[in-house]
């Protein structure tokens, strides 16, 4: 069982936040018990250490596997000002927050990630980053291809179609760069990264949360194979989407 939780110094909800984390643990059934694997390297994303008290929130938080094998998972910005969020003058800086990671499922970075050549460790694990925060990843079974949603401030949450190395924007911008004050050359771009615009955007931003594929479910002999579920907070929504 792999999990991303927020961890805390002790027990408790009045205690204090240190990171957020990944880890897998073994679960026993007849015990009715969860007990880390220690063989599964701690995977920590954002800490309370790194000089920037203004987290935790934007946590995100989904995680699947690919049809790679390898692990993907969002975290939110944190809040965070570095290289993630594309600050050219914290280029040498992550906040290992902010943006999709890929992993094997040992919790290694694999050697073929798209910024695995960047002198900086912290960028390695990343898929794409530029993620403000999101509650929606998974693979089109279709074609392969992974989806996220995101969550935009006062304007834009997005519908985003990942490519490797992907930089979805945030902070310089959200929605179409065509509508924003702010342009893709604001951005930071790491060596290997691309930027797109979304590929569904909703000015008034409802909450946008997870995302699901309609293709091999049971609701394909009603015509609904190459539909995508979306759902939102603020108004309880369920939206269909035809790729």
């Amino acid at each position: 069982v792999y999990l991303y939780y927020s961890a805390t110094s002790t027990a408790g909800d009045s205690s204090t936040w240190t990171d957020n984390r990944l880890e897998r643990f073994t679960w026993n059934a007849g015990a009715q018990t969860l007990t880390r694997d220690t063989t599964f390297a701690t995977v920590t994303f954002g800490t309370s250490a790194d000089g920037q008290a203004n987290g935790p929130n934007h946590d995100g938080g989904p995680i699947t596997f690919g049809p790679d094998g390898k692990l993907y998972g969002v975290t939110g910005d944190l809040n965070r000002a570095s290289a993630e969020q594309n600050y050219p003058a914290q280029a040498a800086n992550s906040a290992r927050a902010g943006g999709i990671f890929r992993l094997n499922d040992d919790g290694t970075v694999p050697t073929d990630n798209p910024f695995f050549a960047s002198t900086n460790a912290n960028l390695r694990r990343w898929y794409a980053y530029g993620i403000r925060n999101s509650y929606g990843l998974a693979f089109d079974p279709a074609s392969g291809n992974l989806w996220q949603t995101e969550n935009g401030p006062s304007q834009y949450d997005e519908i985003n179609l990942v490519p490797r190395g992907f930089n979805s924007g945030w902070d310089k911008l959200m929605g179409p760069d065509a509508r924003d004050p702010q342009g893709v050359g604001d951005l930071l771009n790491l060596t290997g990264s691309v930027y797109s615009d979304p590929e569904f955007s909703f000015l008034t931003p409802p909450a946008v949360t997870g995302l699901t594929f309609l293709t091999g479910s049971a609701l394909d002999p009603l015509g609904y194979a190459n539909g995508v579920l979306v759902a939102d907070n603020n108004n309880g929504n369920l939206y269909l989407f035809r790729l």
